[in-house]
């Protein structure tokens, strides 16, 4: 079975004749490994934890927090929604404000 990583491709391309033939790849190789990987996304998280949680401080309880975070961390599937039909069912709502005059 062959061993189709970065090591393994840059370890059999530098031991082949093919490395006269494409130097390129084996710098693009080396580049490659040397790159530190990140993963980001937990970070982000409770970045807009801290962002919601220090706006809106003890006002919200747990669960109105949490789906807040949810939504802000999710805003990809929020830009793709029709909102059309949640506007109309809140406009159809009853109006539970009294004006004082």
């Amino acid at each position: 079975k062959e061993d189709l990583t970065i090591n393994g491709l840059f370890t059999k391309l530098s031991n082949s004749p093919l490395a006269l033939t494409f130097p390129n790849v084996l710098i693009v190789l080396r580049i490659y490994a040397c790159m530190p990987c990140s993963n980001a996304s937990g970070e982000r998280s409770f970045s807009v934890l801290r962002r919601i949680k220090n706006y809106l401080r003890s006002t919200l309880s747990q669960e109105k927090t949490s789906s807040l975070t949810l939504l802000c961390i999710e805003n990809d599937i929020l830009r793709n929604i029709d909102w059309s039909d949640t506007i109309q069912k809140f406009l159809s709502v009853k109006i539970r404000k009294k004006n004082f005059k």
